[in-house]
This record gives C-alpha cells, sequence and structure tokens, in this order.
C-alpha cells in the first residue's frame, strides 16, 4: 500500500479541475482532493462524488512488509469493495446484528483483512455469541476524513447497518479537515515550514504523515484549529442525524498517534525529528489536545465515544503501530478489536439502546 501521505495545500496546489456535474455538495472538493492519488495506487482507490474515495471492487495485490511476521501482507477487497475476504451480501441475513466500519488507512489496515480490527472483533463476538451474530464490515479507504465518512454513509445505508463505526485518527484526520476546508474556500496560508518538513521526510516518511506534519501545519495555521473541530464536529452531529433516521447507532472511535501512545519505541528517530522541525514539548502534545477536545464535543452531544488512548495498553510486547512507517500492527489491530467487541457486546445485550440524544 502506498503509504497515506498527508500533503499540505500549498504542496498540491494545480489548476481547477471542471466540476462533477450531478451535484453532490462536496463532489468538486473531492475530485479535486483526491486527484493526486489515483494514479500512485495502482487502482486500489477510485473517485466517488458522494464518498470521496472508495475501494476498487475484487481488488487484490501482495504487499512486502519485512516488519509483518509473515513478511507481505494482501490488499484484498470484495464484490462491493470492502476489506472482506468473503463477499457482502446487500440484503442483511436474518437476525444479524450489522456492523459497517469506516475510517482512514488504519481501518483499511496494512495487514491482511482478517488480522484487521473489524474482523477480529467479529470474530471475538462470534466465539461470545456464536457464528453468525454479528457481521462486521471493514469499510476502511486509505486517505480519507470526516467528509468522506459521512459519504459513505450516505452511499452505503441501504446496507442498513445497525451499528456505525467511524474510527477517526487523530494524527492527520484533522488536517484532511483543514485540507477540505482549503479546497473548498481557496484558503492559503505560510509556507515556511515546508523545507523542515520535506527534510524530516528524509529521516522518516511514516512519522511526518501519521502526526508530526499535522503538528506543523497547525502550528503554522493556528487558527484553523477551531474551524476544524467545528467541522468535525457538525459532521459527525449530520452522520448521527442519518443514523437516528435509518434506525442504527453511531459509535466514534478515537485513535491516538504512535507520538503519543509509544514514544519510546522510535525515540531516537523521534527525537532527530522534533529536533529539525524545531518542536517544543508543548507542541507535541497538539494532536493529542484536538483528539480530547473532539472526544469532549461529541460526548456533550450525546455521541457514543470511545477514545481508545484512555483504554489499558497491553501487556509490553511489540508495538501497537509499525515502526515502519507508524500505521497500526497487527497487534494494534489485535488491540483495537477487543476495545470494539467490547462495545459491541454491550449494544448486542442492550439491543433497543439507539442514540436518542437531541442535542
Amino acid at each position: 500500500m502506498r503509504r497515506r501521505r498527508v500533503l499540505p495545500l500549498w504542496l498540491l496546489c494545480a489548476a481547477l479541475a471542471a466540476p462533477l456535474s450531478g451535484a453532490h455538495p462536496d463532489a468538486e472538493v473531492f475530485e479535486r482532493m483526491y486527484r493526486e492519488v489515483l494514479g500512485f495506487d495502482g487502482g486500489y482507490t477510485r473517485l466517488d462524488p458522494v464518498a470521496g474515495l472508495l475501494h476498487s471492487a475484487d481488488y487484490r495485490r501482495k504487499v512486502p512488509w519485512p516488519e509483518h511476521p509473515a513478511g507481505s501482507f494482501e490488499l484484498k477487497t470484495n464484490n462491493l469493495g470492502f476489506r472482506e475476504d468473503l463477499p457482502t451480501s446487500v440484503k442483511k441475513a436474518p437476525g444479524v446484528l450489522r456492523v459497517l466500519v469506516a475510517g482512514d488507512s488504519h481501518t483499511d489496515g496494512l495487514v491482511d483483512n482478517a488480522e484487521a480490527f473489524p474482523n477480529l472483533a467479529e470474530a471475538d463476538l462470534a466465539g461470545r455469541y456464536g457464528a453468525g451474530a454479528f457481521e462486521v464490515i471493514n469499510g476502511g479507504v486509505t486517505h480519507t476524513g470526516f467528509r468522506d465518512y459521512l459519504g459513505f454513509y450516505k452511499r452505503h445505508r441501504h446496507l442498513q447497518p445497525d451499528v456505525f463505526v467511524v474510527a477517526v485518527y487523530a494524527g492527520n484526520d484533522f488536517i484532511e479537515a483543514a485540507r477540505y476546508l482549503e479546497y473548498r474556500e481557496g484558503l492559503e496560508h505560510s509556507q515556511e515550514y515546508v523545507p523542515r518538513l520535506t527534510e524530516a521526510v528524509g529521516v522518516h516518511e511514516g512519522a511526518v504523515w501519521q502526526g508530526f506534519n499535522q503538528i506543523a501545519y497547525f502550528k503554522s495555521a493556528p487558527k484553523m484549529k477551531g474551524r476544524v473541530l467545528r467541522l468535525a464536529q457538525t459532521t459527525l452531529r449530520e452522520i448521527r442525524g442519518l443514523c437516528r433516521k435509518d434506525g442504527a447507532e453511531l459509535l466514534v472511535i478515537v485513535l491516538a498517534t504512535k507520538l503519543e501512545m509509544e514514544w519510546d519505541s522510535d525515540s531516537e528517530r523521534l527525537g532527530r525529528l522534533k529536533a529539525l522541525l524545531g518542536f517544543s514539548d508543548d507542541d507535541l502534545k497538539l494532536n493529542a489536545a484536538l483528539r480530547r477536545d473532539l472526544s469532549r464535543a461529541l460526548r456533550q452531544d450525546g455521541i457514543n465515544v470511545l477514545d481508545a488512548a484512555d483504554a489499558p495498553l497491553p501487556a509490553k510486547g511489540p508495538p501497537l503501530f509499525w515502526n515502519m512507517d507508524y500505521h497500526l500492527s497487527v497487534v494494534g489491530h489485535r488491540w483495537l478489536a477487543g476495545l470494539l467487541a467490547k462495545e459491541l457486546s454491550q449494544r448486542h445485550d442492550r439491543p433497543d439502546a439507539v442514540d436518542t440524544h437531541e442535542p
């Protein structure tokens, strides 16, 4: 998989494309935001005027990955473009609790399908309640953010999920929201930090795109933090409203970064990047502050939030994130799957517990 590169607007400026016909309000913005992605991933993703990016159906590619126990993993999508080994039926099976999961590349997964947290959660729940009690569908798509998650639900609400899970990654989903606002409104700001960021990519590309880039962005454009948080909150409120209309429950998972959760696992390299970018200890807290602010705002709105940073970490062992590029590792997916399975088992035991809080 091409590593997720959340590039600032000023590095991506290009001639504006002709608007997409068809009228979805985000269609033109999506087309301009994602045009550079589509030519670099071997057909793994495709542009969608409603959902932004979706996976191509029935795609398969082996990706060498030395950190993986098998030395590689497979990118594989099913008939509907989900990261599932088996086909997904549009019609929900009787008696099943269907869970649809949206998220970015951490949900999409740099692991085999069976190792990704949605499928591991399904396997865990099958062990508790029997095979077929839950269907947990991995709809994660690399490069996506808040507006895509809204479009993803709109595109797939005909699947009638009982629970819609949005997995927010605190290391770059907020800069994705800033990019969306910049493309939509034609905003620009200082480019002073770009040379240092480019140098940092040479030290460790994954650390930059999975956390440091977002810190540098909001350090240079602090006024965007409030706007981005408002966009995230209002977008998730809109998703909650659609879920209510459909009789579904919304669960938001917020995932912290490797920088926040396990700095010591790669401290020498992270220290070099911190010095190179001129970050203070307070600067390094920026992503965590955005994560906490979003979680707090959503809870005040009565939205069910699982902030994974608040959960107990597994006993000392292999890192939760690959050191190669700072995406969730096999161990990290297993840990997150346990948290999701616990949340869904509570939903199973309270089948009428649909979120009904009015904003």
